[in-house]
């Protein structure tokens, strides 16, 4: 039974993983928007801390009654939220997107209401031109950098440990330090992870995606590698009197750093960047199949721990973090663009070049006729006929 809940949980958070960005992305306004996001995975971050603070001194069943609260009282209330004015201008009703708008941007003026609507539809119908299909997201050659940024930036979060360090955090602290209870380690390990996606929500839309990326993967690396070294000294060459050694707080010091750098920035902008860099045809395809590679990697990293300290003890475990982690820097560094402060047009010209604006001779011109209906004309066809 608890196997078919955890699966039943996990195809729900997922689905709301995907959901919940590409939504906040779509509602937020440009100089909002990272901050939204963020706040997202800061919710998840408090989750995890009320699990780490609670469950150590209820029961199991208890301990689910009480989350389960929360998920009903969500429930409850998401009939009330409104719907993007992206997804309204996509079905072609622009009076709806007009009043999903007004709701969500508040704006007084009509006139900068009507100039930000203008230019939604008009970046609605210039994406909406291509097919919203897996087969159109993998062999369009527009969409290459995007895949190519948002898959190094997983891959290279998923391999810095984030995961696997969170699941395995009781056994690798009792390994190197007796001295710390459990239970206290837990809670601090969650509270710091809290107090950081905190912090990180201010930061995002204030410093810049890049430069958060490039100091925590940076840092990150640099706390990795020291536990690593600690490991290695204690594994291979061994140190004596570790009871009274000054260095047996280096652990749990370097890996709640860690902890705390992932969470302002790798961990948390990974909410962000992939659904500001996808356009609106292949945004919900390419968030799947981003998450479904996510999962995949999770489980191979998480499962992949205890065979890989087998093999190298922590020392190795860690090193290969901490490798990761230097791997995210110099791939940030030389692939990811800026995209704070940018409107998701400005980014899709960046990322497209001439291919975004260049009306290409392959596609279906779509037009919208006065009931907002799409009508696609298939002016190839005829030419390849004669």
């Amino acid at each position: 039974m608890i196997y078919i809940v955890r699966f039943i949980w996990g195809c729900s958070t997922g689905v709301f993983m995907t959901v919940s960005v590409i939504y906040l992305v779509e509602i937020a306004d440009k100089d909002i928007r990272g901050t939204l996001n963020v706040a997202n995975r800061f919710m998840f971050n408090f989750g995890s801390f009320v699990v780490m603070s609670v469950g150590p001194f209820v029961e199991y069943n208890t301990l689910n009654y009480m989350l389960l609260v929360l998920p009903i009282v969500y429930f409850s209330v998401c009939w009330w939220i409104p719907e993007t004015p992206y997804y309204r201008l996509k079905e072609g009703n622009v009076d709806a997107a007009r009043k999903e708008l007004l709701l969500l941007r508040g704006y007084k003026d009509p006139k900068v209401l009507e100039e930000q609507l203008t230019s939604m539809e008009s970046n609605v119908k210039k994406e909406m031109r291509r097919s919203g299909t897996a087969k159109e997201l993998f062999t369009g050659r527009q969409y290459k950098k995007a895949i190519i940024i948002v898959m190094g930036l997983k891959l290279t979060q998923i391999m810095s440990g984030s995961i696997p360090i969170q699941q395995y955090f009781g056994s690798i602290i009792q390994e190197s330090n007796k001295d710390i209870q459990l239970s206290t380690a837990l809670i601090l390990f969650g509270g710091l992870r809290f107090c950081a996606g905190i912090l990180s929500s201010f930061l995002v839309d204030k410093v810049g995606r890049r430069p958060i990326l490039i100091t925590t993967y940076t840092g990150a690396c640099l706390c990795l590698t020291t536990v690593a070294v600690y490991f290695y000294f204690k594994e291979v060459v061994g140190i004596e009197n570790e009871s009274t050694s000054p260095y047996r707080y280096i652990t749990f010091v370097g890996i709640n750093v860690s902890n705390v750098l992932a969470t302002i920035g790798f961990d948390s902008l990974l909410f962000v960047i992939p659904a500001e860099l996808f356009p609106i045809n292949v945004k919900s395809v390419a968030m799947t199949c981003l998450n479904i590679f996510g999962g995949c990697m999770n489980f191979v990293t998480v499962k992949g721990y205890q065979s890989l300290k087998n093999w190298t003890g922590l020392s190795g475990v860690f090193g290969y973090f901490a490798v990761s982690a230097l791997l995210g820097a110099l791939f940030t560094t030389f692939m990811v663009p800026e995209t704070k402060g940018k409107s998701l047009r400005q980014i899709q010209v960046e990322l497209q070049g001439n291919i975004y604006d260049d009306a290409d001779e392959s596609l279906n011109k779509v037009s919208y006729d006065v009931n907002g209906k799409v009508d696609i004309e298939m002016n190839e066809i005829a030419n390849n006929k004669k």
